[in-house]
């Protein structure tokens, strides 16, 4: 650690305020730079596509070579069946089977992060369609269907227009014909919408709770609760794989109407996290004042955080008990009151923080102690009113009326499940505490000022994370259809979105970067640092939603591997690397760091778009409807929560009921069934296509 002057004032609000920073301050030029480098990627992008092309062809055209004159190898002739998909799937394995299970932990929670989200969404994607949309159906002269339904979107005059339109990126038509907004367009917002209430809840809740402790509790208790809430996320990251596990694998007993199983995973879950939880908050209990003096920052704010991390363990781990009991209400099909729990309890929390903080004389414990019992409150409303409701008696059984250990195979299940989900989250958590650490290298003032920091990026986060998965259920959805090209489109209006929308925050972020520092903070030295970076943070927000809406798409085509390990390679070898050189090295400010993380997003960006762009949708979506058809996918499922009310219905109407659902799936077609079902088919039909000609 390099020696620095630091001179603590009286007045806590200004701790930094005589730093002596002993760092190269490069000015504008890595904004340039940056900006270069983006510039270049996108440049590149034509070229890296066409490239991709010429080698797929050459590759094909070997492969096929090779199966000609070797007709008797079996395996050989299902890897040239799944060209150029399996080319783009299964990376080719050279590294250790340390490194395999890493990456398929990474690959597991990064999956189980967007499986909840796309199957409820596909669900009510599928309901909408079944209302909204027309359906071209074909009868034989016997009056059976001859052909699975088509559903899309768009009418038959805009697919015929569409067909009209080359399908190039290049061509400034097919781009208006992206940028339209059409049927399509409003459904991914109408997704994309909630999301982003739901995930900003959290985000801008933690976000304005750091402004009110810093602008009324001093500098040194918001470094002390931005540091703490850093570093205890390391654990944190790494047991909610025991709470993600709730979503994965009670999504199967619910599937399998198993309700006992679904609630013996939900308790088996929560006596593992807390069993384990509290002998980590042992540890940082006792630890955390030596790893704040180790940081660098001063004896006041390493007792602030002793006191403080306490209380944040308990936050913590409500914090997790609550989610976990949220996912079980999603996945009993309860996401619209999920939703509203959350935000109202993130709200009501923000609320009671700022009472706290600005209306009594609290320190960093009160008012921690006010968040855990907010969070504790909540938590009993929750429970309550999901059992006034009777959302949770048919798992009453499993989740309180027996001890869910004695069930071997569902803890063993649970054990399975979990341990990679926990290995991923701490690996995707990793690259920021590593980042983290770097910045302590630079200087105590560094360090609080990147832990602010990451605050803010985790705002833009939300954002992009929710576009991404109303990307990830529309794509989704169209292949899970079979329909290749509506999938194409939805993939690239989602693409043309998350830019557009990344840029609109953009604008709005930088427009308010003079005055967001002074939020955030008073003392002058952390507030300068900041405005340096807002520039370049800005740029990295851009950069960051190319990414992960193509992360998404891609995972949405069933290739979370191939997205993952791009992900994680630019990670572990252009952002972390770049990250040192620049602070430990080059010992550039807080700038090189931003300007890792920038580098990192724009090569992940662009080797995903191009991997997006070489996509053969037709092979995705027939291995998309073979695993449907197979049962590995639920994509298809309609479970619909008015289920209950229909039990006064006939066996006969209800039979019906379901053929014409399938019917209208265009998957599951039984042409076998009554003929008052065709009829009332065709009757729809025919009023479909007279209000489409009307």
């Amino acid at each position: 650690m390099l020696p620095r002057e630091l001179t603590l004032l009286d007045d806590d609000d200004q701790v930094y305020d005589n730093y002596v920073e002993n760092t190269t301050d490069p000015g504008s030029t890595l904004l340039i730079i940056a900006i270069v480098v983006c510039a270049c990627s996108l440049a590149s992008l034509p070229l890296s596509v066409a490239l991709g092309k010429r080698y797929l062809k050459g590759h094909i055209r070997e492969e096929d070579d090779d199966d000609n004159s070797d007709s008797s190898s079996s395996s050989t002739e299902n890897e040239v069946d799944d060209q150029p998909t399996a080319l783009l799937q299964r990376p080719r394995r050279v590294y250790t089977s340390l490194l395999h299970f890493f990456v398929d932990a990474l690959v597991r929670w990064r999956a189980n992060r967007s499986e909840q989200h796309v199957s409820h969404g596909i669900v009510r994607e599928g309901r909408a369609s079944l209302s909204n949309i027309p359906h071209n159906i074909t009868f034989d002269s016997d009056g059976n269907t001859e052909t699975a339904l088509q559903l899309a979107p768009y009418n038959s005059q805009q697919l015929r227009d569409m067909r009209k339109v080359n399908c190039s990126c290049k061509t400034l038509k097919y781009m208006c014909t992206l940028a339209k907004c059409d049927n399509e367009s409003k459904r991914i917002l109408r997704l994309a919408v909630p999301f982003m209430i739901s995930n900003m809840a959290k985000t801008l809740g933690a976000l304005l709770s750091l402004a009110f402790i810093s602008q009324n509790l001093g500098t040194d208790a918001m470094v002390a609760f931005a540091m703490v809430e850093v570093i205890v996320g390391t654990s944190s990251s790494f047991l909610n794989g025991w709470i993600e596990a709730i979503s994965s694998l009670g999504s199967q007993a619910y599937g399998a109407e198993n309700y006992e199983l679904l609630g013996q995973y939900v308790q088996v879950s929560f006596m593992v996290y807390t069993a384990c939880q509290i002998p980590i908050a042992c540890v940082w209990g006792f630890s955390m004042k030596s790893i704040i003096l180790l940081f660098g920052f001063n004896q006041a704010t390493a007792d602030i955080a002793s006191n403080f991390v306490w209380v944040w363990v308990a936050y913590d781990l409500m914090e997790s008990l609550y989610v976990g009991f949220l996912d079980f209400l999603e996945v009993i099909g309860k996401e619209t009151y999920t939703m509203i729990f959350y935000c109202t309890m993130a709200a009501c929390e923000v609320g009671l923080v700022y009472l706290f903080a600005t209306l009594t004389d609290a320190n960093l414990v009160v008012i921690g102690l006010v968040m855990v019992t907010n969070k504790c409150l909540f938590v009993f409303l929750t429970i309550l009113i999901s059992t006034l409701t009777n959302w949770t008696k048919p798992y009453e059984f499993g989740l309180i009326g027996e001890f869910g250990w004695k069930n071997r195979e569902a803890t063993r299940a649970i054990f399975r499940t979990a341990l990679p989900l926990a290995f991923g989250g701490l690996l995707a958590y990793a690259e920021w505490e590593v980042l983290t650490v770097f910045a302590a290298f630079l200087g105590p003032a560094e360090a609080a000022t990147w832990a602010i920091l990451g605050f803010v990026w985790d705002v833009f986060e939300s954002t992009t994370e929710a576009i991404g998965d109303a990307s990830e259920i529309r794509c989704a959805y169209q292949l899970g259809k079979g329909r290749p090209e509506m999938a194409k489109i939805s993939a690239y209006k989602s693409m043309l979105l998350g830019l557009v929308v990344s840029i609109m925050i953009t604008v709005t972020f930088l427009l308010l970067s003079d005055h967001l520092p002074s939020w955030l903070t008073k003392d002058p030295t952390i507030q300068d640092m900041l405005t340096e970076l807002f520039p370049l943070v800005g740029l990295g927000n851009v950069t960051m939603t190319v990414g992960m809406v193509c992360w998404a798409l891609i995972g949405a085509q069933g290739r979370y591997r191939l997205a993952t390990s791009i992900n994680m390679a630019c990670s572990l070898l252009i952002t972390v690397p770049l990250g040192a050189i620049t602070t430990i090295w080059l010992r550039i400010n807080l700038q090189g760091l931003t300007f890792s993380v920038i580098c990192g997003y724009v090569i992940c960006g662009l080797v995903l778009t191009v991997f997006l762009l070489l996509s053969d949708w037709e092979k995705l979506a027939e291995k998309i409807r073979e695993r449907v058809a197979n049962g590995e996918l639920e994509i298809e499922s309609f479970s619909d929560d008015n289920s209950s009310s229909s039990s006064s219905s006939s066996s006969a109407s209800e039979k019906s009921c379901e053929t014409e659902q399938n019917l209208y799936d265009g998957t599951k077609l039984d042409i076998d069934e009554g003929k008052e079902v065709r009829i009332e088919l065709a009757a729809r039909y025919k009023k479909n296509e007279s209000e489409l000609s009307a």
